[in-house]
C-alpha cells in the first residue's frame, strides 16, 4: 500500500515527509522495536 501512495508523491511531498520525520519522535511497533525516524529517512533517501 505504501509504495502506490510513495508514487504519487511530489518532491515538495517528499521534502515534507522528510522534514517530519527528521523531528518525530522514535516510536514503538508490535514487539517493542524501537523505531528511530532517523533511520528510517536515510533509508528513503537512498533509494
Amino acid at each position: 500500500m505504501m509504495q502506490a501512495v510513495a508514487k504519487t508523491l511530489t518532491d515538495d511531498d517528499i521534502y515534507n515527509v522528510a522534514a517530519y520525520l527528521s523531528t518525530a519522535p522514535p516510536v514503538n511497533v508490535r514487539d517493542g522495536l524501537l523505531i528511530d525516524n532517523q533511520t528510517v529517512l536515510k533509508e528513503v533517501l537512498v533509494r
